[in-house]
């Protein structure tokens, strides 16, 4: 099942251990501001060992996109 959807939804899903794979796009284009939403919103982590950890990363050029993909 995919998912795709914002920043809440995500974070529940990793919350729920319901995430065995994910795929992110990087594209060369700079967004930023203080109200810009994040792709991963929720409670987030307090320190970075408790951070979910992507493991057999593979990058692909897609166009002028990067897909980086992993398993959880």
């Amino acid at each position: 099942v995919m998912i795709e959807g914002g920043g809440e939804l995500i974070a529940e899903a990793f919350r729920q251990k319901l995430v065995q794979e994910v795929y992110f796009f990087i594209a060369p284009k700079i967004i930023g501001g203080r109200q810009a939403v994040s792709s991963v919103e929720g409670e987030g982590v307090s320190c970075l060992q408790d951070a979910l950890l992507v493991k057999n990363m593979v990058f692909e050029k897609m166009g002028q996109d990067i897909l980086a993909r992993g398993r959880l």
